[in-house]
């Protein structure tokens, strides 16, 4: 089983996983490969066969579910460390590529943040029943059944009704 050993800082707090200076953790082969790029740890035991076979096994997917794996990482970076995000805001590729296990291109991120789709809306159910017997009811009350009705504004009969209209304005 691989190990990982912090050897820059005291202590980091990585995937929710606490590292401590000078001490060997035992790790699985995800996250020994997902860290052995970092340059704040030592990665031991990767060079056996079962490393390699694991290795061999994972496959880094493709299309959509490439763009779900990235969303999905995105989801789990924290929000808290600078080292998460580049200049423009944009998820870091190598945190990024941390959480994913392989490493991915500034398109293949681009094009998966621009990815998420919003959920279709199911079109509005209409009921046609309740319609026409809204309408029958209002042609019945004499009520204007549908469109836009606007009444035609007259002039005024006095000075007063037309100061009436206008708004007040007090202070």
């Amino acid at each position: 089983m691989p190990e990982v050993e912090l050897v820059g800082l005291h202590r980091l707090n990585v995937g929710g996983k606490v590292y401590e200076k000078g001490v060997k953790t035992p790790v699985d082969f995800a996250v020994a490969f997902a860290l052995q790029n970092n340059p704040r740890f030592k990665v031991t035991g990767l060079d056996t066969r079962a490393a390699l076979d694991y290795r061999e096994t994972q496959h880094r997917p493709s299309g959509k579910e490439l763009f779900d794996a990235i969303n999905d990482a995105n989801d789990r970076l924290d929000v808290d460390d600078d080292e998460s995000f580049d200049r423009s805001g944009k998820p870091a590729l190598d945190a990024l590529a941390r959480i994913l296990g392989y490493p991915i291109s500034r398109e293949e991120r681009d094009a998966a943040l621009n990815a998420v789709e919003k959920a279709p809306q199911a079109p509005k159910q209409v009921d046609t029943e309740e319609i026409k017997a809204a309408a029958a009811a209002a042609a019945a009350a004499g009520k204007p059944t549908g469109g836009v009705h606007m009444k035609k504004a007259g002039k005024p009969a006095s000075a007063d009704e037309a100061a009436a209209d206008e708004p007040k304005v007090t202070v």
